[in-house]
């Protein structure tokens, strides 16, 4: 993950670095992510953080097919056979349905390498803050998921507190 900041007002020299998800997670959580920032995410996809880092549980179906770095308290996760998939719920804004909550889609055959990637088993991560890169997605039935870049787009960092539901 790279971002990009303005430097000082009187200099035109920006100003770069990579970061990692979860130090980006850190930042996002305590609110320390300059809306203004440009981040670019490892595939070119460039804007300010206040459009392509955003809260998990503010996405909408207006949002399907957007390419982006979403974050989120996981609040437990579901198998679905039909899909082969395991779906990891998202914390919903308060006066909000668990259903208009978008989660995070892993894949059958990514599951195994995301787990290694974070260290845990995907069963473990309730209550833990998350991030991922990848595509909003609008299934079937109207729910909306984020789909994955791949293994290493999703990671975590413990929560303190009790998850609300």
């Amino acid at each position: 993950m790279t971002t990009a900041t303005p430097a000082n007002r009187r200099s035109r020299r920006t100003t770069s670095r990579t970061m990692r998800l979860t130090a980006l997670l850190k930042r996002a959580i305590n609110n320390q992510v300059d809306p203004r920032a440009i981040l670019v995410l490892p595939d070119g996809t460039k804007g300010r953080a206040s459009r392509i880092l955003r809260p998990l549980n503010t996405i909408t179906a207006a949002d399907s097919g957007l390419h982006t770095c979403l974050h989120g308290r996981i609040t437990g996760y579901q198998e679905y056979i039909a899909t082969r998939s395991v779906f990891l719920h998202i914390q919903p804004t308060p006066g909000t349905s668990p259903r208009q909550t978008a989660a995070i889609m892993i894949r059958a055959d990514q599951a195994s390498a995301v787990q290694d990637n974070l260290d845990t088993s995907i069963g473990s991560l309730e209550g833990h803050h998350a991030i991922a890169i990848g595509t909003v997605r609008l299934a079937r039935t109207g729910s909306l998921y984020i789909e994955l870049d791949n293994t290493s787009s999703l990671a975590h960092l413990p929560s303190r507190g009790p998850v609300n539901r």
